[in-house]
Order: structure tokens, then C-alpha cells, then sequence
């Protein structure tokens, strides 16, 4: 109940600062402001979307990337 509260204070505070001066809300998807709010007029002019993959460090591609960046890195320490 706290993280709305704390979310619609938020928006509030937003709205405030876009009608003095402006302002940049950063959110993620999926999250408190994924649906349920309306920005119209000055309150949004544009809209930028970020992806960036969640990965599983248990993945074996992820973990073989992990491991050869690993070794890279020790090598090259030891050629130094």
C-alpha cells in the first residue's frame, strides 16, 4: 500500500514540475506506471522505451560468455 501511495505522490510531484518548468519521468515497464495514467498535453511530448535483457546467470551461453570474457581478462593481465 506504501508504493502506491509513494507512486501517486510521485506523479504528483511530476505534474507540478512539468507546469513550472518541466520535467523527465524514468520508469520501467511492467512497473508502477506501465497503466493507469493518462500524460496528455505538455505533460508527455515524448516517449523513449529502452529494452534491456534480463538475463539467467544459470544460462549455459551466459555462463560460457561469462567464463571466456574471464579468461580474456586474465590473459590479459598476465601478457602486461
Amino acid at each position: 500500500m506504501k508504493n502506491i501511495e509513494k507512486a501517486k505522490e510521485e506523479i504528483k510531484r511530476f505534474r507540478e514540475c512539468c507546469q513550472e518548468k518541466g520535467a523527465i519521468l524514468l520508469s520501467v515497464c511492467r512497473g508502477k506506471y506501465s497503466e493507469g495514467e493518462n500524460f496528455k498535453g505538455d505533460l508527455c511530448r515524448a516517449v523513449i522505451i529502452v529494452g534491456v535483457p534480463n538475463l539467467s546467470l544459470a544460462s549455459p551461453d551466459i555462463r560460457m560468455k561469462f567464463l571466456y570474457f574471464k579468461q580474456r581478462k586474465d590473459l590479459m593481465r598476465t601478457s602486461i
